[in-house]
């Protein structure tokens, strides 16, 4: 079965640019009649999500945030089918029945590897920003016992990650070293005086220009020494961070777009039996941020 009509379900979601990356990848498939909705979907609404997939004949879906891990709760079978994160899901012919795949992990995971990252010379993981893309993440990267197994999060909501069990989850689910950091350029800097072999990768779109992006961009400077690489996951691309790191030689750098593109191939193979050229995808994809990120942005 080809799903023709694919919808993005999530909230506050206007900036997405995988509505440009299906419909592009199903014109050069020649898929005939392919539409690919976006669906923001408030959270008083949200339980009702299931009615509108079938009034709009949606058969397949992308789902962002904050929905990533809820997703099964409404689709699915209940509360007790809810493990994990999810960004993909579509209808069984067979039986109707809504099954669910994440491809962000993987995609990561690719985009590191095209990008020339040494995997084996990672020691640890931190993230800037804690979203629910960042669960993914570390859902595929601590499955496998051959990745670093330690996680630093800079979270401006780090307190409530504590106390509302998202590092005990981490800890039991995956026996990670989980360590929650608050959202500033002194915590950034101490921890990377102090650590080496770390893969940063900024997953928050909260920092990316003005005075916040300029410290932690000075910050991951002086000591890039410590970083195995760097991901610009959100898509502003060309930020700050990304282009002073970039400016230090070899340091791998991986844009968000890059994974984007990954993901995307995944979940075209899903839905369709067959995916874009990823070459050609992600040259597009570079071609329709330019256009749409504001110079200020880059």
């Amino acid at each position: 079965m080809i799903h023709q009509k694919i919808g993005l379900v999530g909230h506050e979601i206007s900036y997405s640019l995988s509505q440009a990356l299906h419909i592009w990848t199903a014109g050069s498939l020649g898929i005939e009649g392919a539409c690919y909705e976006i669906m923001d979907v408030h959270p008083d609404a949200f339980q009702n999500l299931k009615a509108l997939v079938v009034e709009k004949q949606i058969t397949a879906l992308n789902i962002t945030t904050p929905y990533k891990r809820t997703i099964k709760e409404v689709l699915g079978k209940g509360r007790g089918f809810t493990a994990g994160s999810c960004n993909v899901a579509w209808q069984s012919p067979s039986d109707q029945n809504w099954k669910f795949a994440d491809t962000d992990g993987e995609g990561f995971i690719r985009a590191l590897k095209k990008a020339g990252v040494d995997l084996g010379s990672i020691q640890q993981w931190a993230f800037l920003g804690c979203g629910g893309v960042v669960h993914s993440v570390l859902q595929r990267v601590l499955a496998d016992e051959k990745l670093a197994r330690v996680v630093h999060i800079f979270a401006r909501s780090w307190k409530s990650l504590v106390e509302g069990g998202v590092q005990q989850e981490l800890l039991s689910s995956w026996g990670a070293e989980v360590h929650f950091h608050p959202f500033s350029p002194t915590a950034l800097l101490e921890y990377l005086k102090d650590h080496s072999g770390v893969f940063l990768t900024q997953a928050t779109p909260l920092p990316h220009q003005g005075e916040a992006m300029e410290l932690f961009a000075e910050v991951a400077c002086s000591q890039v020494s410590s970083f195995a690489g760097f991901m610009e996951m959100t898509y502003a691309g060309f930020s700050a961070l990304e282009n002073r790191l970039r400016s230090k030689g070899k340091l791998p750098t991986v844009t968000g777009i890059a994974m984007l593109v990954e993901q995307a191939l995944l979940a075209q193979q899903i839905w369709w039996g067959k995916q874009a050229d990823a070459q050609k995808l992600l040259e597009y994809m570079n071609r329709k941020l330019n256009e749409l990120v504001p110079s200020t942005l880059r």
